[in-house]
C-alpha cells in the first residue's frame, strides 16, 4: 500500500513547499527577513532587493508562514497613538533563528546593539503567541 499525504492543511503545506523550484531563492528571502525581523513588511521592497517578482515574494511568504517560520503581525491602530502602524510587521518564528541567519554572534551583542531591539521584539512576540495560543486562533480563523 502506497503512503499518502493526509488531506487538508498538511497536504497543502507539502504542495506549497514542493512548488518551489529554486530553494536558494527561498533561503535568501528567509535570510533577508531575518535581518529585518520586527520591521514593517514591504513586499515591493523585498521583491526589488531580492530581484524577484512581487507575486513570487507573496507566494514564498505564504509558504514560510504555513511552515511556521515567519509570523505577520497585522497593522494596528489605537486612538491614543499619534502615528498608527500602517503595515503589518514580519517576525521570524524564533529569535535565535533570526540571529543565526543574520550572522549575529554572542560577541556582537555589545557591538551591534542596533539589532538587539528587533530580536528582543521578535522574542517577545513569540512568547506572547505561545502564552496566548495565538497560533490556534490564527489557524482557526483561516
Amino acid at each position: 500500500m502506497a503512503a499518502r499525504l493526509p488531506d487538508g492543511d498538511q497536504a497543502k503545506d507539502a504542495r506549497d513547499a514542493s512548488r518551489i523550484r529554486d530553494a536558494s531563492r527561498l533561503e535568501r528571502l528567509l535570510q533577508h527577513l531575518a535581518a529585518f525581523t520586527a520591521q514593517p513588511l514591504n513586499q515591493s521592497r523585498l521583491a526589488r532587493d531580492l530581484a524577484l517578482d512581487r507575486a513570487t515574494v507573496e507566494r514564498y511568504l505564504a509558504v514560510l508562514e504555513r511552515l511556521f517560520l515567519i509570523r505577520r503581525l497585522p497593522a494596528w491602530h489605537h486612538p491614543a497613538v499619534p502615528r498608527p502602524a500602517r503595515a503589518a510587521k514580519i517576525h521570524l518564528a524564533d529569535a535565535g533563528l533570526a540571529a543565526t541567519l543574520s550572522g549575529i554572534t554572542e560577541a556582537d551583542w555589545f557591538e551591534r546593539r542596533d539589532r538587539f531591539g528587533s530580536l528582543l521584539e521578535t522574542f517577545v512576540v513569540q512568547q506572547v503567541a505561545a502564552q496566548t495560543h495565538l497560533e490556534q486562533f490564527e489557524f482557526a480563523s483561516r
